[in-house]
């Protein structure tokens, strides 16, 4: 950003652009995930310590040694319960929780509307399944190019978590049970990584990258674009009454599906419950343990006769009523595998693991009161009808033929994302325990506002 004339070449590699987006938040949700890493940066140090500062005896002892993450988070209570009772003077805390909309303080922090008059070559550098920094590699690289015409930018997007491109100590490429290749962090690093600096700073290499090389999770193997997102074609998939998914009209206006969500008893982050720091499996987890659930509404295609290869954002828009004032939204596209067993897309030793299973490819939440403006909230009327919009990320999955399309729509995520009390408060951080109620939420799949979600589809798919 200082544009230092000696900078020839700049790799940011999951950089942290904008914190009301990613990291401690997802489109305004607070990241409850991240409760226990609040010491490692709101408490000042005036001189070196030997003690375990980044991890107080309180969370050492209470939340280490609890088997279940789910219960011990929700044993905390509201989250101005616990912000009082842990961090009354830890100073990220505290401009958080004090700054609930995407204000001033948050704008002013971006890390992407700086980004003009860039002439450093950059690669920019992130991971399919990094549930941290996810938000900040595609805002980056799209401001780069966007603002700077001229500027050599490149990105690389594989199948790692956070930092995953970094780490070489594992022969298997996995993501909890899903295998993606062999040392692929380490071939980036020889094939990409080190050539794209050589021909930079020691005019050695086999010319630029390209200008995106992206690995595709379903065929499992590597991509390249001249553009990204690339070329597609938009197509909208309906949500209907019986629990289908398709690309067929909606049905009559009044037509609906509903669920009760309760913040007294929220969705679960992961079927196998997700532990502390758990961002990287739950991005790709098995979903099939909600598929059910009275506050899970679950819609599935029929088989797919032909391979589908999805590449780029994905939209849902929610037509919706609630009966309080207040709600989240999550939205889930997932790849429901036959039951068979797929040995082409999963671990080939483990194939029969796999059968049936429900690979979360991508999940995202967005907070009702944020329907209009992330910088101006605004309360849902009890029982009247709102489109919420629900932007996930990027994707680049191929949903292989004999596989099936579904989609998941609930209100909590749990813990990874803090609860909606489902009263609606100026500044939700706030909220006193007594204000968490359930809500009935009503989705409607006729007339003309049917829900839907909207797929960039493109051709082919081989690497």
């Amino acid at each position: 950003m200082s544009h230092h004339p000696a900078l020839a070449a700049v790799s940011p590699q999951a950089p942290l652009t904008d914190m009301f987006f990613e990291d401690y938040h997802h489109n305004g949700a607070l990241t409850q995930g991240y409760f226990t890493s609040y010491p490692i940066f709101g408490i000042p140090r005036p001189a070196p310590t030997p003690d375990h500062w980044w991890l107080p005896a309180f969370l050492r002892l209470d939340s280490l040694s609890q088997p279940d993450d789910y219960r011990w988070q929700l044993s905390l209570g509201a989250v101005s319960t616990f912000g009082r009772r842990f961090y009354p003077g830890n100073t990220l805390w505290r401009d958080i929780t004090a700054h609930p909309n995407y204000d001033a303080f948050w704008q002013n922090r971006s890390a992407v509307r700086p980004l003009r008059g860039v002439t450093a070559a950059v690669l920019v550098v992130g991971g399919w399944f990094d549930g941290e920094d996810l938000y900040g590699p595609f805002a980056v690289a799209r401001a780069l190019r966007r603002n700077n015409p001229g500027a050599r930018v490149s990105m690389v997007v594989g199948p790692f978590g956070h930092r995953g491109w970094t780490q070489t100590g594992s022969a298997r490429t996995m993501i909890g049970k899903l295998y993606f290749g062999d040392s692929l962090a380490l071939r980036y690093q020889r094939e990409v990584e080190a050539p794209f600096f050589r021909g930079h700073l020691k005019s050695e290499g086999a010319g630029p990258p390209p200008d995106a090389l992206m690995f595709d999770t379903g065929r499992k193997a590597w991509r390249t674009f001249a553009n990204w997102p690339a070329a597609a074609q938009q197509q909208r998939f309906y949500f209907h009454t019986d629990g289908t998914l398709s690309r067929v009209r909606p049905e009559p206006a009044s037509a609906l599906r509903q669920y009760v969500s309760d913040p007294r008893t929220p969705v679960p982050t992961g079927c196998e419950g997700p532990t502390l720091t758990d961002f990287t499996h739950y991005m790709a987890d098995n979903q099939r343990c909600f598929d059910g659930r009275p506050d899970v509404l679950t819609f599935q295609s029929d088989v797919l006769t032909e391979d589908l290869t999805v590449a780029g954002p994905i939209s849902a828009s929610l037509r919706v009523s609630i009966s309080g004032t207040d709600a989240d939204f999550v939205v889930k596209l997932i790849d429901v595998y036959p039951m068979s067993g797929d040995s082409t897309v999963g671990d080939p030793t483990a194939p029969a693991e796999l059968a049936g299973y429900q690979q979360l490819v991508r999940g995202e939440i967005m907070p009702g009161r944020f329907r209009n403006s992330f910088a101006r909230p605004a309360p849902f009327r009890p029982d009247q009808a709102q489109t919420v919009t629900v932007a996930l990320q990027d994707v680049l999955h191929t949903f292989r033929r004999g596989h099936r399309l579904m989609v998941q729509v609930q209100s909590s995520w749990f813990p990874m994302f803090a609860r909606n009390p489902q009263t609606y408060f100026a500044n939700q951080h706030t909220a006193p325990a007594a204000s968490y109620k359930p809500i009935t939420v009503r989705v409607s799949t006729g007339g003309g506002d049917a829900s839907a979600v909207d797929l960039p589809i493109i051709r082919g798919g081989r690497g």
